[in-house]
């Protein structure tokens, strides 16, 4: 069986579908510089299982509203082990190991990058770029009917052609 493992930034619904039509199915490994593989999310499933026989993964709240910021301990680097390091990524928070799981490992459903580049807008919304720039985090409010990103050198603009009110935070 064909399979592409992606391992640089977690893959938007659009670009792993493009991916899948041209390639083979598609999972995701996430992990950090300092720890490969800390959760895998396999093909066609909706959430990620934590390697948990080679991590310890535990969270705390976080600024950004249904996200907890992600740590994390390497239970196989013996020679310099990073324990509870603090990755700066977000999750929506840990779900224990399901009875009939395919896996018995714990779970979440969502990584959102790093929480030092979360913007946070005026009107109390808050956003990763990464999901402003490919435009995944727009699409989430019926409202926004088209978006542009304008960086000029110094400011970077958002502007927005909306349908009606952009709901508050």
């Amino acid at each position: 069986l064909l399979r592409v493992f992606t391992t640089g930034e977690i893959l938007g619904t659009r670009e792993k579908q493009d991916i899948e039509i041209a390639l083979a199915p598609v999972s995701d490994i996430y992990g950090c510089a300092e720890m490969f593989a800390l959760a895998v999310r396999p093909v066609r499933e909706d959430h990620f299982y934590v390697c948990d026989p080679h991590v310890i993964v535990e969270t705390e709240e976080a600024s950004v509203p249904g996200m907890k910021d992600l740590i994390v301990t390497n239970l196989d680097n013996r020679a310099q082990p990073l324990i509870r390091y603090r990755v700066g990524d977000l999750i929506d928070g840990l779900q224990p190991p399901e009875k009939d799981a395919r896996f018995p490992f714990t779970t979440f459903r969502r990584i959102v990058g790093r929480n030092a580049e979360i913007v946070r807008l005026p009107n109390g919304l808050s956003l990763h770029p990464i999901q402003a720039f490919g435009g995944m985090l727009f699409r989430q409010y019926p409202s926004i009917t088209r978006h542009r990103v304008v960086w000029n050198g110094t400011t970077l603009t958002f502007a927005f052609e909306t349908a009606g009110p952009l709901p508050r935070a």
